[in-house]
């Protein structure tokens, strides 16, 4: 005697539709086409689109057109740091939501990270003409590796480490904070050592 099976079939199977999962944050450094300023500041973005095109600008350059990042900025201690600068100092102000990409925009969006973090910018939107997305960082736990680079010569060794101790056991946002967590302290340390003598290129 036959027995009846009952199989359940997720709808979005039978449509043919895929069901996205939450995207992953990447992030990215905004600097300068042609350096000036020695600054940038860090760009959280989760749309695959938005992603997709970052990468392209790294790899392509500004010429393909909508370079210009236009976004949010709010005040705080956060990830946001100068990675051009030895040390890499902390921003004490962040990209807590991106607009889009655009070709130009209003001149009063013009400025400079420094401009920024000395309050010569008063907006809470930006839009830098004269900067565009030049590297990726990666994921969050990802982005520790470009933190032992401080003095940056792209690679971790001695130099970083002499920083590194010269900083140790102090409160701050610069890059000595290997993870984040506002302290030079022995969880740093051994994120350090896990990057020795690695280079970032």
């Amino acid at each position: 005697m036959w027995k009846k099976y009952h199989i359940i079939i997720p709808l979005s199977l039978l449509l043919g539709l895929v069901v996205p999962l939450q995207a992953e944050t990447i992030y990215f450094l905004v600097g300068e086409i042609y350096p000036y300023h020695n600054d940038c500041y860090v760009l959280p973005l989760e749309d695959p689109f938005d992603i997709a095109h970052a990468r392209d600008l790294i790899n392509y350059g500004p010429d393909i057109g909508l370079s210009i990042v236009v976004a949010y900025i709010d005040w705080g201690v956060s990830i946001n740091r100068n990675y051009v600068s030895p040390g890499l100092p902390g921003w004490s102000w962040y990209v807590p939501q991106f607009i889009g990409f655009a070709d130009i925009t209003a001149e009063i969006l013009d400025g400079w990270p420094t401009a920024v973090e000395e309050g010569m910018f008063q907006g809470s939107i930006i839009g830098f003409w004269a900067y565009t997305v030049v590297a990726e960082l990666g994921t969050f736990s990802e982005m520790q590796k470009w933190n032992c680079d401080l003095n940056v010569d792209g690679i971790v060794n001695f130099q970083d480490f002499a920083w590194f101790a010269s900083k140790w056991k102090m409160s701050h946002n610069g890059g000595a904070d290997i993870n984040f967590d506002h302290s030079v302290n022995i969880y740093d340390l051994a994120i350090f050592a896990d990057y020795w003598l690695q280079s970032l290129n």
